[in-house]
This record gives C-alpha cells, sequence and structure tokens, in this order.
C-alpha cells in the first residue's frame, strides 16, 4: 500500500530541485553589478554615460544638466566571472536537468523493485521483505546509483541539445519572419 505514496517522496524531492534550480538562476542572475548611467530630458553631452549615484549630486555632470539623473540601467560588469555568467546559467540548467531526471529515474526503479520483490516471492507473504519499497530504495541507491547517474547525464545532454534547437528554431523563425516582411515591402515575394 505505501507505493501508492511513493511518487509523493519523488514528488517532494523535484520540489527540492527545482527549488535549488530556481535559487541558484536567481542569483546568478542578481550577482552582477549594478550599472548606473545618466539620464535627462534635454540634450546633455553626459546622457548615456555611466555614473555612480553617491558622487553624483557633486559631480560637474549636475552643474552643466541641471535635469540629469543617475538612474540603474542594467546589471553587469567587466570581470571573468561576469563575462561568463551566461555559461554559468546554461550549466545550472544542464545540472537541473541532471538532477530531475536522476531522481524520477530512481522513483522508478524503486517502484519496479518494490513491485518484483512481490512478483518473484514463492511464497507471497512469507518471502516478501517487511518493507518491500524501503528495501527497494535501499538496493537501488546501493546497486544501482551509478547506473541511474549515467542514464540521466545522456538524458540531460539530449534534453539541453534539444532546448539549444528549439531557441535556435525560435530565433530563426523570427528571422524569417522579418526577411518576409521586408521582402513584401519591396514587392518582392518570399523565395
Amino acid at each position: 500500500m505505501m507505493s501508492l505514496l511513493f511518487p509523493l517522496c519523488t514528488f517532494f524531492l523535484l520540489c527540492l530541485c527545482i527549488a535549488y534550480w530556481a535559487s541558484t538562476a536567481v542569483f546568478l542572475s542578481t550577482s552582477n553589478e549594478a550599472v548606473y548611467k545618466v539620464f535627462n530630458e534635454t540634450a546633455c553631452q553626459f546622457s548615456g554615460q555611466p555614473c555612480r549615484p553617491e558622487t553624483f549630486n557633486t559631480s560637474n555632470i549636475t552643474k552643466q544638466c541641471p535635469d540629469a539623473q543617475c538612474l540603474f540601467a542594467f546589471y553587469g560588469g567587466e570581470t571573468a566571472y561576469h563575462k561568463y555568467l551566461i555559461v554559468l546559467q546554461f550549466f545550472n540548467v544542464f545540472m537541473f536537468f541532471w538532477l530531475v531526471n536522476f531522481v524520477i529515474a530512481l522513483g522508478q526503479v524503486t517502484l519496479a523493485g518494490a513491485f518484483a520483490s512481490y512478483y518473484w516471492a514463492f511464497k507471497k507473504p512469507d518471502d516478501m521483505p517487511a518493507f518491500p519499497l524501503f528495501s527497494a530504495f535501499g538496493r537501488a541507491l546501493r546497486y544501482h546509483t551509478g547506473s541511474l547517474a549515467f542514464g540521466s547525464l545522456i538524458l540531460a545532454i539530449v534534453q539541453v541539445i534539444r532546448v539549444i534547437l528549439e531557441y535556435l528554431d525560435h530565433r530563426l523563425k523570427g528571422t524569417k519572419a522579418e526577411m518576409a516582411n521586408e521582402g513584401m515591402k519591396e514587392g518582392r515575394g518570399w523565395n
């Protein structure tokens, strides 16, 4: 009967994976340095240049452009860490796929082991372990962790390739639509 409740354990582990991935993604997204730039409504030679909000009111810019403000523009930076943040985000997505696939495979192997211990018992109540689900979970962790991790790795690689190809397909469809619109404006049909 515990096999009816075991998917809740898998669901809980998947929630942990999602929470870890999301917190890491948010950390990576907000770990850049805040970049501030000069914004103003009238023409000013300093418009769009970087500034520091701490010293902006005492700078020469406010004297020459009184309506200028030093406002947040975006997150960025010039260090090696900031340059490779997108690579770290891709690695985070890859690890997310790997962990999710591992947790799903662990749940499937555990349930299969519990059902197999029932099926292969010759004397049904006597030959079965006391807690077939927990013993199957222990066997899965002890003897099959490597196989589960390797199979999850293969699935994660395929899923990352699929995500990249879907992203490229989405980007290329946008480019194709733009080219078709330009061709129609010039009186040519799409070839």
